[in-house]
């Protein structure tokens, strides 16, 4: 019998991804005196979502590979995409209070803010807070046409190319909000292009999801040499911030930690779900409480680190409770 090769590396590298994430959102190294350093560590804090996304189409293509008929590969995709689905609705869901909190802070009429919402849900992925959801939605959208792409027996290089129109048309938009508003053809295309895309996200997730089916296809050989190099090569074009180049050279960067990542081997299962539990807590529920604390215990915002550590404790510890309860809980299993 085949021996069933252990991911748990994966595991634990998500669990530092998740933590990474929250440092994003609550700006950790805002205030750091050095700008450098707090660059360099900000740029770093980038790899979370793209290693998710790589993880996520690894683990998807992995399952695709086991199925021996068609019917059976459609069957894991519908059953990962419904699971996508309910987990982007519920979130949704519990996130509404404080969008619905939102919606009471502005002026703007109840018909406009249900248009705004409806259309952030199903275009852009996040409302007031729920920053953190647009990687379920761009996992619907990218893993839906990629699947497909795949199963048309498209040619890799073409899925390739596809794959990068879709990375190049989110560094596009990225590089028009960064440039200055002054002329007013800047501030046309500004408004044309944010209020269908938004900030274009959402065309990220392909091109990582598709390295993913490279790994778990075995396509992808790097040695450990080649892999520091290219690491930080990647790492000093993505520091200098040249426009286009850097975000593109980038893509190296998530490739090579997944690659290293999958190196780590833990000997406890039990550990690797563990990690893989606290990943997922951390990712969904980090800010619901960014948001109390902003909004209720403001004192406690004062130091970005401190609420830094709220942030991840708080889910750390409700985890705990996850593990525990999940048998006796259904609504624990599904939704984390």
């Amino acid at each position: 019998m085949k021996e069933k090769k252990d991911y748990s590396g994966i595991d634990i590298f998500k669990f530092f991804m998740a933590i990474s994430v929250v440092a994003i959102h609550v700006e950790i190294f805002k205030d750091l005196g050095n700008k450098i350093i707090s660059n360099i560590l900000f740029n770093l804090l980038d790899l979370a979502v793209p290693y998710f996304f790589i993880a996520s189409g690894f683990f998807f293509f992995l399952k695709i590979n086991l199925a021996i008929s068609n019917v059976q590969k459609n069957e894991v995709f519908n059953l990962y995409i419904r699971r996508v689905i309910e987990l982007y609705i519920f979130w949704t869901c519990l996130y509404l209070p404080i969008t619905i909190w939102s919606f009471f802070k502005n002026d703007a009429p109840f018909h406009w803010d249900a248009t705004y919402f409806l259309f952030n849900v199903i275009l852009v992925g996040e409302n007031y807070f729920s920053w953190s959801l647009w990687y379920l939605l761009s996992i619907f959208y990218s893993l839906s046409l990629l699947y497909y792409l795949q199963s048309q027996d498209f040619q890799v290089k073409n899925i390739v190319i596809v794959c990068l129109l879709f990375y190049l048309a989110y560094v596009s938009l990225t590089y028009i909000y960064s440039q200055d508003s002054s002329t007013y053809l800047m501030i046309l295309i500004k408004k044309i292009t944010k209020g269908f895309f938004n900030n274009g996200k959402l065309f990220s997730g392909m091109i990582y999801l598709f390295i993913g089916y490279l790994f778990a296809n075995d396509k992808i050989h790097i040695s450990n040499n080649k892999s520091l190099f290219i690491f930080i090569f990647s790492f000093i074009i993505y520091y200098l911030r040249v426009p286009f180049i850097s975000q593109i050279i980038f893509i190296f960067m998530p490739i090579i930690v997944f690659k290293w990542s999958l190196m780590v081997n833990i000997k406890s299962k039990i550990n690797g779900y563990m990690f893989r539990k606290l990943s997922t807590v951390i990712y969904f529920t980090h800010m619901i409480v960014f948001f109390i604390i902003t909004h209720f215990f403001p004192k406690f915002s004062s130091s970005n680190f401190i609420l830094f550590f709220i942030s991840i404790s708080v889910p750390i510890l409700f985890t705990y409770i996850v593990i525990k309860f999940e048998k006796k809980v259904s609504l624990f299993r599904k939704i984390f």
